[in-house]
């Protein structure tokens, strides 16, 4: 994921279906954008008790293949890339 997302900070799992990533970007815009390319995940301010953080995203990579996890990612990547630089 780093190689994809290198200015993203990602908490990697040590075990378990699920890694969490922080953007830039609100999660729930780029949520829209990604379903649009067949991408889900789950915005992450849903996981936080209060106050949860708009630009965090929790992806399962439990049960998927890795390389769709990779090509997941990797359009993943080109989403925030692209939306990163339409931010004024």
């Amino acid at each position: 994921m780093n190689h994809y997302l290198p200015g993203s900070l990602m908490f990697n799992p040590s075990c378990g279906f699920y890694a969490f990533i922080s953007t830039k970007i609100n999660a729930w815009h780029l949520l829209r954008k990604c379903t649009k390319a067949g991408i889900a995940f789950v915005p992450g301010d849903k996981f936080y008790v209060s106050d949860g953080r708009l630009d965090t995203a929790r992806l399962s990579i439990g049960s998927i293949r890795i390389d769709l996890i990779r090509d997941g990612i990797k359009t993943l990547s080109n989403i925030i890339r692209t939306m990163s630089t339409n931010i004024t």
